[in-house]
């Protein structure tokens, strides 16, 4: 269960900084 709580605060921390590159992934597939 620690490694589970772990894996979700990791991916939260992960979303500002991958916010830019998040949003170009999501437009790739509509642009492609």
């Amino acid at each position: 269960m620690k490694k589970r709580e772990k894996g979700r605060d990791h991916r939260r921390e992960r979303s500002p900084e991958c916010s830019p590159e998040s949003r170009r992934r999501e437009r790739s597939p509509e642009e492609e």
